[in-house]
Order: C-alpha cells, then sequence, then structure tokens
C-alpha cells in the first residue's frame, strides 16, 4: 500500500479502491529475469496490514512493475492478439471466439466496441464473432510454457472449418 501511495498520493489511492479505478493500475510480477511478466488486477487494499489484495497467487519474491492502463495500448494489443492467432490460420477464419477480462471492459467503457473493431480489422466484418467477459484468463503467454493466471487480457482463439 505504501509503494502505491508514493505512486499515486495518499488521498487518490482510497477513492480509487472506493470506486473501483484501482484497476486502471494493474501490477505485473515475473518470478525471475527469464520469465514472462504476468498481470494481476489490485482488488483491494488492507490498509491495517498495508496489503494489496490480488485474485490469484503471486510467487514469493516476485519482481514487479506498476503499471497504468492505456485504452490505446488495449486496443492496439486486441489487433496484435488477433494477428497472432490469425498468421497460424492460412487465411480462413470461420468463427472467432474472444474472452476479454472485466478489466479491460472497466477500462475501455464506452470505447470497448474498438477492441471488437480492432479484432475485425484483422479477421474481416465476415467472420462471426461471440465471447464473453471474465474476471481473468488461464493460458500460457508463448508456446511451450506453463499456465498462468492473467488478468486484464484478451484471449483470441480462430476457429476454421478445414
Amino acid at each position: 500500500v505504501n509503494l502505491y501511495k508514493a505512486y499515486l498520493g495518499e488521498d487518490d489511492i482510497n477513492k480509487l479502491s472506493e470506486n473501483l479505478d484501482i484497476l486502471r493500475f494493474p501490477m505485473a510480477f515475473r518470478k525471475n529475469e527469464t520469465d514472462e511478466y504476468f498481470i494481476r488486477t489490485v482488488l483491494g487494499i488492507d490498509e491495517k496490514t498495508g496489503a494489496l489484495e490480488f485474485k490469484a497467487d503471486i510467487p514469493e519474491s516476485s519482481t514487479c512493475k506498476l503499471m497504468k492502463a492505456n485504452k490505446e495500448k488495449l486496443i492496439e494489443g486486441a489487433a496484435i492478439a488477433t494477428q497472432n492467432s490469425y498468421s497460424c490460420m492460412n487465411n480462413k477464419v470461420d468463427l472467432a471466439l474472444i474472452v476479454s477480462c472485466f478489466g479491460r471492459r472497466y477500462i475501455l467503457h464506452n470505447r470497448i466496441d474498438e477492441e471488437l473493431d480492432a479484432i475485425q480489422s484483422v479477421i474481416g466484418k465476415d467472420v462471426m464473432i461471440s465471447g464473453f467477459f471474465s474476471y481473468g484468463e488461464i493460458g500460457p503467454q508463448k508456446e511451450n510454457t506453463y499456465s498462468e493466471m492473467h488478468n486484464q487480457t484478451l484471449t483470441v482463439m480462430l476457429l476454421s472449418e478445414d
């Protein structure tokens, strides 16, 4: 909590946790220098113990980075995630299944449609899209790595009947 207060200001930290704006300031963690970062959303603040509350475990001795959500980068990330999946599809997609984290929904607010527009800019407007919002996703960050719980992420699954 002291780190957040130093970063955001003492008055701001209590206001942020009361109205969910704390979602705009997630943290990225990694176990060691060779691991990829994984994101955790701060769900609450315990002033008595000075602890931040998260939904999933954080390995002891992890390195962390304070983050600030950026709407443009979230929308750009939707296009990048889609392009990463699309590059494996031989230019043929029949269905896109999208799972977007509630944290992204909260941050993007009235710009959430731009996330879908970014996806459609890659796969085309004729591909059927289905999906839902979640409170996090479980999966690897890279091929052949272990799965982790992730917050404020977007999962893109492209399907084809070939």
